[in-house]
C-alpha cells in the first residue's frame, strides 16, 4: 500500500485544502494552503495572513517559490540520482508499514499506516491514505525522540480536477529578486566552482543512500555557496554541507565580519568540523554522536 502510495503521486490530479503545524525555535507555527495537483506539477498558494500572498509551484524537478516579503523568486532544481521505485525500496528496507486502523479525513475513507524504523533509533511517521485514490490526506512527523515535529492534514478535496496549464507556468514577479537557491553538480563541477575539495563521508549510517549533490547558496543574504550532498533512507535526510572558509560580510546576517549564520547556528554547531581552507557541517535528526561521526569522516 505504501508502494503504491508513493508510485502515484505523480499520476493523479485534484484541487485541495491543507493545514499544517510545525515545531520551530519552541513554537507550533500554524499555516493553511490550497494545493493544485496535475501529476508531476504542483501549486501551493499560502492563505494565513502571516504568509499571505506566499506561492510554491513545482514542475517535475524543478520549484519555484515566491516570498512577497522579501520580494524574492526562488528557484531550485532536485537531483535524480535516486529514482521514485529506488526510494520505495529503500524506504521499506529501512522501515516497518503497519495498518494501525481506519479514519475518515475531509469525507474520505482512508487507512492509518505507522512507519517505524526496523533497527536503531530514527525518526518515525503516520500517515492517513485514500483508500480509492491512494493520496495522502494526512501525515504526523516524528523525531527520534518520538516528539511530533510536523503534521498536515488534508480539509477539503476534489479529484479529477482540471485547472489551466497557466497556472504552472511561472515568471518573476514584477519588483522581485530572482535568487537561485540549489543546482544539481558533479563533485569534480562542485570543486571547480567552490574552489575546495568536496568529498563524500566515508561513514553514513546503515540504510542510507546517497540522493543528490547540490551546489547550495546560503539563504542569510551573505552570498555564500556551499557543497550539499543528501542522503536518504527513504524517510529520514542527512545533509552534508562543505563550505569554503570565507568571511561574511553581509549585514543582514546579524554577523558583520564574522563567520556565517549557517555555520553558527546551534544545529550546525552539533556536527561541524573544520579542514585546510572549508568547514563541514552536518544536519540531521539522528542521534549527535553519529552527526559527529559522519562530520569528521569527511576529508
Amino acid at each position: 500500500m505504501v508502494s503504491k502510495t508513493m508510485l502515484k503521486r505523480n499520476t493523479g490530479s485534484y484541487k485541495a485544502e491543507i493545514i499544517t503545524s510545525t515545531r520551530y525555535a519552541g513554537k507550533i507555527v500554524k499555516s493553511r494552503a490550497r494545493v493544485l495537483r496535475d501529476g508531476s506539477s504542483e501549486r501551493i498558494d499560502y492563505l494565513s495572513p502571516m504568509q499571505k500572498g506566499m506561492w510554491v509551484t513545482t514542475v517535475g524537478n524543478t520549484t519555484h517559490t515566491y516570498l512577497p516579503n522579501r520580494k524574492q523568486f526562488l528557484s531550485s532544481t532536485s537531483d535524480v540520482c535516486l529514482p521514485d521505485a529506488e526510494k520505495v525500496k529503500t524506504l521499506l528496507h529501512n522501515y516497518s508499514a503497519r495498518i494501525e486502523g481506519t479514519g475518515t479525513i475531509a469525507g474520505r475513507p482512508t487507512y492509518q499506516i505507522s512507519l517505524q524504523p526496523l533497527t536503531g533509533n530514527g525518526p518515525s511517521k503516520k500517515i492517513w491514505i485514500d483508500r480509492e485514490y491512494y493520496t495522502i490526506l494526512k501525515s504526523i512527523d516524528y523525531s527520534i525522540k518520538g516528539e511530533p515535529l510536523s503534521e498536515m492534514q488534508v480539509t477539503n478535496i476534489n479529484y479529477n480536477f482540471r485547472c489551466s496549464p497557466s497556472k504552472f507556468d511561472v515568471a518573476c514577479p514584477n519588483g522581485a529578486t530572482p535568487v537561485t537557491i540549489a543546482v544539481p553538480m558533479r563533485l569534480d563541477q562542485l570543486e571547480s566552482t567552490l574552489h575546495i575539495s568536496v568529498n563524500k563521508p566515508s561513514y553514513v549510517p546503515e540504510g542510507y543512500k546517497l540522493e543528490g549533490s547540490y551546489l547550495l547558496r546560503y539563504q542569510c543574504s551573505c552570498g555564500h555557496h556551499a557543497a550539499q550532498l543528501t542522503y536518504t533512507n527513504g524517510l529520514n535526510t542527512i545533509s552534508v554541507f562543505q563550505t569554503p572558509e570565507v568571511k561574511c560580510k553581509s549585514i543582514s546576517c546579524n554577523m558583520d565580519g564574522g563567520t556565517c549564520m549557517m555555520r553558527e547556528s546551534q544545529i550546525a554547531r552539533l556536527g561541524q568540523v573544520r579542514r585546510d581552507g572549508k568547514t563541514v557541517v552536518v544536519v540531521a535528526d539522528i542521534l549527535p554522536d553519529e552527526v559527529r561521526k559522519i562530520a569528521e569522516s569527511v576529508r
